[in-house]
C-alpha cells in the first residue's frame, strides 16, 4: 500500500522491483526519493532514484521498474 512521501509531501512511496535484478526498492513517484528498505521509508536517509540506478549500472528509466 502506497504511503505519502514525507520528503516532498506530494507523491506516494510505492514498492517497485527492478526488472533485471529483482532488487526491491521503495520509490516516491513525485520526487524520486528511493529507499532500499521498507523500514527506512520516510525515516532513514533516501537516495535519488537516478543516482542509485547509475550506481548499480542500470538505466534510470522508469521502465526498469515493476510495481509490487
Amino acid at each position: 500500500m502506497p504511503v505519502e512521501c514525507k520528503r516532498c509531501g506530494q507523491g506516494s512511496v510505492q514498492a517497485m522491483r527492478i526488472r533485471s535484478t529483482n532488487i526491491l526498492l521503495w520509490v516516491c513517484e513525485e520526487c524520486e526519493a528511493t529507499w532500499k528498505s521498507q523500514e527506512e521509508v520516510n525515516v532513514g536517509k533516501f537516495e535519488d532514484y537516478g543516482t542509485l540506478m547509475r550506481g548499480i549500472g542500470r538505466s534510470i528509466l522508469w521502465s526498469e521498474l515493476v510495481p509490487q
